[in-house]
């Protein structure tokens, strides 16, 4: 791959930060790359980050994001990038399937049968290539289908899933119980990662599943140093991405207990205005 290699310098509050070293971007959607609730990539985004890639950068979609969905997001520029989906569950460079965390049976289970005992408003186990939906969920399901373009697989028991789950995500529409987010970390600690993924939701995912050991691999893959990477986000479930980042922006939308656990991040207000200094 060729990459060029003009000096890059950002202005950010009177400071000069050099950018020349980046050949990689990796990013967050929910809250990053799709602000305001927003379900569609902006047409301008998607040209700029193709003359990105015509000038040899690399990008990386990191999203708690089904991998379908992603491709979706992306448009003409789906076979092109990379992808961390799934929270980091599901890892691919460049077309190369990396990574599956798949978690047991038994663990599944245990997780759903868990969150029946709480009033969450809904229960959605992850396969690498599907989403389960109950039945009864209609409102789940025209979400998934119809806004997020998600594929889904109807189920009139969670007992009958017959295929390898990556991921158990749970919303409450009014937001998630802090207390018992934390619950659930501490009772599931050392089998599950438990995160706030963002929107209302949780995700239980593998222990070894993260955005930022999605990226290691990736790197391995192509070639590429952490030192080289750009990351943006937003949330609990970027944190461990952008310390992994050699430069990181977190947006300006982000919790405060997210701003505490990176005091060196850039804060960025629109992805689009860092992306056009690499050009």
């Amino acid at each position: 791959m060729v990459f060029h290699r003009e000096q890059k310098i950002e202005k950010i509050e009177n400071k000069r930060i050099d950018m020349s070293h980046i050949t990689t971007i990796i990013s967050d959607f929910d809250g990053t790359i799709l602000r305001n609730g927003a379900m569609r990539v902006e047409p301008e985004f998607i040209d700029l980050l193709e003359k990105l890639l015509d000038k040899g950068y690399r990008f990386i979609a990191a999203s708690g994001r089904q991998h379908a969905n992603l491709q979706f997001l992306m448009g003409r520029l789906a076979d092109r990038v990379s992808y961390a989906c799934e929270n980091g569950a599901i890892a691919i460079a460049e077309g190369n399937l990396l990574q599956e965390a798949l978690l047991s049976k038994e663990l599944v289970q245990e997780v759903i049968t868990e969150m029946q005992k709480y009033d969450c408003n809904h229960i959605v186990p992850c396969t690498p290539d599907l989403d389960y939906v109950l039945e009864t969920d209609l409102e789940m399901k025209r979400y998934l289908s119809e806004d997020m373009k998600s594929n889904i697989q109807l189920i009139s028991d969670f007992s009958k899933i017959d295929r390898d789950v990556i991921k158990v995500s749970v919303r409450w529409d009014a937001g998630i119980p802090y207390e018992l987010e934390k619950q659930f970390q501490e009772k599931f600690a050392g089998r599950l990662m438990v995160m706030d993924s963002g929107n209302n939701w949780i995700d239980f995912v593998h222990c070894d599943a993260n955005k930022a050991n999605a990226l290691r691999k990736i790197g391995e893959n192509l070639g590429f140093t952490m030192d080289q990477v750009l990351g943006f986000g937003d949330g609990e479930n970027d944190i461990q991405m952008l310390q992994t980042c050699g430069m990181n922006y977190l947006m300006d939308t982000a919790r405060e207990p997210v701003k505490a656990a990176l005091p060196n991040a850039i804060e960025c207000k629109d992805v689009k205005e860092i992306l056009r200094e690499l050009l």
